[in-house]
């Protein structure tokens, strides 16, 4: 049994309930101003009664002992009608004994399983005609039409119940649906930003070295080649920059390092001893990185500027500048992940932000900026 279902179970059992107190207890007054004055105190009696049974009955749990003892107890009622029914409202329908048993059948349904329901609903109705049949041994035919339209009641009501329940289950399936899509998409967006970092690793990496030999920056016999290969199969399998779930590193030291490892030489100009969280360092270093890489790639100089500055909210700000021959940012094709992934996407997948700034013949300006704040 699904939330859905079970919380619609829940709210019948109560409001049946509910309604049953209200008309016992309705029909209780009500039916000691339709009785003669000798039969007030029969009929108090009665009343009371049922609804002392009533108030414990409905905190009582469901159970056989519980289900028995209230159909033996609206029996008795019903053999009471003699006494507590006055002329006419025996045949006519406006019988106070009548509109509880009713009630009683219907609200039935709802709390008190099929098996369990259908024999007391038909126990309730045969005493109902016993007692007609106590007031009036001739006229108790006549009640008979009042009786079986007691069953149609609890037919229908059983039916409505079946529709609620069924409801509730197409509930209950639709959200376990849309769950488990839930699930399945945010694994899928996973897979696909785990193959995003894999791809953007593998063109920083890999990639880019190869394409600087290919496009002749690198001689393939230079000793820095066999060093940048050895780091980047450090950077693919996962070690080489710190872990994305550690503390705070020194971004300066990690900056520092990915200069090292240029082919360019760099101006560095750095503040000491900046600590940002690891998943921040290890995204500004590896975009620096790709943004030297493009210097060496794109720009026909050998030269570039490093600046790395903090900011009074405890954000940082990392430049990368260079006087090549410069391009037009918004006319690069999107094959170029170096731009639009590598710098951009990875800056904002830490709450950064990258902005390069280039113009034909005027060089190019990278600046990684991550707001602390």
């Amino acid at each position: 049994m699904g939330p859905a279902e079970r919380e619609l179970r829940r709210l019948g059992l109560r409001y049946a309930g509910v309604v049953r107190t209200v008309v016992i207890a309705t029909c209780s007054v009500l039916s000691l101003l339709a009785v003669s004055p000798d039969a007030v105190p029969v009929t108090l009696a009665v009343a009371v009664g049922l609804n002392a049974w009533n108030a414990v009955y409905v905190r009582l749990p469901r159970g056989p002992v519980v289900i028995a003892a209230d159909a033996v107890v609206l029996a008795g009622v019903c053999l009471a009608q003699p006494w507590v029914v006055q002329g006419e409202a025996l045949y006519n329908g406006t019988s106070w004994v009548l509109v509880v048993m009713s009630i009683v059948v219907v609200t039935h349904q709802w709390h008190v399983r099929t098996l369990v329901s259908a024999p007391v609903t038909v126990f309730i109705v045969v005493a109902y005609l016993f007692g007609s049949a106590l007031a009036s041994s001739t006229r108790w035919p006549e009640a008979l039409p009042l009786a079986l339209w007691m069953l149609v009641e609890a037919a229908l009501s059983y039916g409505l119940y079946v529709l609620v329940r069924r409801g509730g289950r197409r509930a209950d399936r639709a959200t376990a649906a849309q769950e488990l899509a839930r699930r399945q998409s945010t694994i899928a967006a996973a897979v696909r930003a785990d193959e995003r970092v894999h791809l953007a690793n593998l063109h920083d990496t890999a990639a880019a070295t190869l394409l600087m030999v290919g496009a002749g920056v690198l001689d393939g016999h230079a000793t820095w080649l066999a060093e940048q290969a050895a780091r980047d199969l450090d950077v693919l399998s996962g070690s080489g920059l710190p872990s994305t779930t550690a503390g705070d590193v020194d971004l300066v030291r990690l900056l520092e390092d990915v200069i090292e490892q240029s082919p360019l030489r760099v101006d560095w100009r750095g503040t000491a001893g900046l600590a940002v969280p690891a998943v921040v360092a290890v995204a500004l270093c590896r975009a620096t990185r790709e943004a030297l890489n493009n210097v060496a790639r794109h720009s026909g100089v050998l030269n570039a500027l490093v600046r790395v500055s903090s900011r009074h909210n405890g954000g940082v700000v990392v430049e990368v500048l260079d006087s090549g021959r410069g391009f037009e940012p918004e006319h690069v094709p999107p094959q170029r992940r170096g731009l639009t992934h590598s710098l951009v996407e990875r800056l904002k997948a830490v709450g950064g932000r990258a902005v390069v700034a280039s113009s034909l013949g005027a060089g190019t300006s990278v600046r990684l900026e991550w707001p602390h704040a």
